[in-house]
């Protein structure tokens, strides 16, 4: 029943943005009750809370009999309206009833022919496919951190895990990594499952789900023996989530932050929990119900209308910094070379200035204004200025405050201002991200 929900889910995405510009189909008297006495049958036996279901049941039934939806005669409208009364009793962000003819047809296919089914799954996996299933970027970033980007979970195949196995390779021998989550809508909560299994070095219990068609809970596992090649499974791991990340990126999310397998940053997620299959009503109209939930291990529930809340909340745009300062921080506690220590002390200072937006008196640090050997330190507007002489066609950067008497200088320096007895600026320490520092004395 799992694999039909997802690609029938799938194949909502391939074909709602063709099917949207259709006009709805008008509807009688009759043609409504048969769609309105679908909706209510499949609720009352495939909604994953039985008692909301007759809620949902009882307010539809009552409108119809006071003759509320007796002057909508097109599809869509009818569709639309259901779909808001229905969130208005609970809102359940995967309860949605659209018009759209094309996947009625293929929910038609799908479920009495095999033919129908094995040609939707072919077509959903070339769509996959041509967007490298949702694999968008990966980069290795200083400190040996690892940046992936993931934008959905492709409908599971052996394609899909060898191009995600591929990437997970890339970053085998990385000391960390970034899981970027902000722009992903979830899909087949499989290849979710895949790609957690690479972070747990064994068989790891998350919880268990209910699935009220075949009523029937099920224990979930995460964690394979057979990818621990990869060497993910004991580094340390950052998602990074928004109010757009739904549906199974947020169950990715919430089960690793669940187990202490990693930190949550970012925005709080859209509270999506439930697994959906989409049922044709007749008419053009597709309703997608909620049919399984989730129990997690630890927390005994899941995340549904909360959504998944972060360990550290912040800006979407500082996200990937933040995470990066946080793995540094890590990663400082447990380094002992003095040499190591600076450099990551280099690159959390580094990303502070790029966060910063608090910025002292500059007249606090006018005394700073001369030459320091071939280094000349100047204000403009307000600001201090940095330039090294010696670099032929330099132009002066602006110096951005980290704290205390210390500052960012373009990509390459940091300086530290060192005052004399008298607090008159007596010299500077110069900072590089390779662990090099250099005390050069005022010269003029």
């Amino acid at each position: 029943m799992k694999s039909i929900a997802l690609c029938i889910l799938f194949n909502l995405l391939s074909v709602c943005v063709l099917s949207q510009k259709k006009e709805g189909e008008i509807l009688n008297e009759t043609t409504r009750a048969k769609i309105i006495d679908s909706l209510c049958a499949i609720l009352k036996s495939k909604y994953v809370y039985p008692g909301k279901a007759n809620l949902y049941i009882s307010s539809m039934k009552a409108n119809q009999q006071k003759g509320a939806y007796k002057g909508i005669t097109d599809a869509r409208m009818l569709a639309n309206t259901l779909e808001k009364e229905l969130r208005t009793i609970n809102n359940d962000k995967h309860l949605r009833i659209v018009f759209d003819p094309m996947l009625e047809k293929d929910i038609t296919e799908f479920t009495v022919s095999k033919a129908g089914a094995d040609d939707i799954r072919k077509r959903d996996s070339v769509n996959d496919a041509r967007q490298n299933f949702h694999l968008r970027k990966i980069e290795i970033l200083p400190a040996n951190i690892a940046y992936i980007d993931i934008t959905g979970f492709a409908r599971f195949n052996s394609m899909a895990a060898f191009q995600l196995r591929s990437m997970l390779q890339f970053i085998a021998n990385t000391d960390a990594v970034i899981i970027d989550l902000r722009n992903n809508f979830g899909g087949d909560g499989t290849m979710m499952k895949e790609l957690a299994d690479y972070f747990f070095s064994r068989k790891t219990y998350t919880g268990k789900t209910y699935n009220r068609i075949e009523d029937r809970w099920s224990k979930e596992f995460w964690g394979s023996d057979k990818k621990q090649e990869t060497g993910l499974a004991n580094i340390p791991v950052c998602i990074l989530t928004s109010r757009r990340t739904f549906s199974a990126a947020e169950g990715f999310a919430y089960g690793m932050q669940s187990l202490g397998r990693a930190s949550i940053i970012g925005d709080t997620t859209r509270g999506a929990a439930h697994l959906t299959r989409s049922f044709g009503l007749g008419n053009g109209l597709v309703a997608f119900i909620p049919f399984q939930r989730y129990e997690n291990n630890i927390t005994g529930t899941d995340w549904e209308g909360t959504g998944v809340i972060p360990n550290l909340s912040c800006k979407e745009e500082n996200s990937v910094i933040m995470a990066q300062q946080q793995i540094l921080q890590q990663q400082l506690t447990k380094t002992t070379d003095d040499q190591e220590i600076l450099k990551l002390k280099w690159l959390i200072n580094y990303y502070a200035s790029q966060t910063n937006t608090l910025f002292p008196d500059p007249a606090k640090f006018a005394a700073a204004t001369g030459r320091y050997a071939e280094f000349e330190i100047a204000v403009k507007n307000g600001r201090l200025y940095f330039r090294d002489t010696n670099q032929r066609g330099s132009t002066p950067e602006p110096m951005q405050w980290i704290a205390g008497n210390l500052f960012q200088a373009g990509k390459d320096y940091q300086v530290e201002l060192i005052p004399d007895l008298h607090a008159d600026i007596a010299a500077i320490s110069i900072f590089w991200s390779d662990g090099y520092h250099e005390r050069i004395d005022r010269t003029k």
